[in-house]
């Protein structure tokens, strides 16, 4: 292949890659923060309702705020005092549930001898806004 047709691809792909990076960026305008935790970066307003409804306002893809909730007990576990994602059903064996630091869930959690243990859950560590629906990333 001749200099001048290697140039000629180069080019032809780099002006392709630049058009795909646009559209991913207008198909995304919260940015990267809406693929991957960090809700707290596109919403406001938050509430924790009945110890386990996650509620707030979060801009959608057009930038339109809308109120979206999302049911913790769900997707957040108690594991020996810690809580932690997978499986589900804190609740049952937590109390004093409420707002840590920032966007943590906080609560006094029962371990498996019975003791009880004060722990912490970055919320923006697991949930995610997508195009104005808060959902878990994992």
């Amino acid at each position: 292949m001749s200099t001048t047709c290697q140039k000629s691809m180069k080019s032809k792909l780099a002006l392709i890659f630049t058009g795909v990076t646009l559209a991913v960026a207008c198909l995304n305008p919260l940015g990267k923060e809406a693929l991957a935790g960090k809700f707290s970066r596109s919403c406001e307003d938050f509430a924790l309702t009945g110890d386990s409804i996650l509620s707030a306002t979060c801009k959608d893809r057009n930038a339109n705020k809308r109120r979206t909730s999302l049911n913790l007990n769900r997707r957040i576990r108690n594991k020996n005092g810690y809580l932690t994602t997978g499986g589900g059903n804190y609740v049952s064996t937590c109390k004093n549930i409420g707002w840590g630091r920032g966007v943590s869930l906080k609560a006094d959690c029962r371990t498996y001898n019975g003791d009880w243990r004060y722990s912490t859950l970055n919320l923006d560590s697991i949930i995610t806004n997508n195009d104005g629906n808060l959902t878990f990333d994992r």
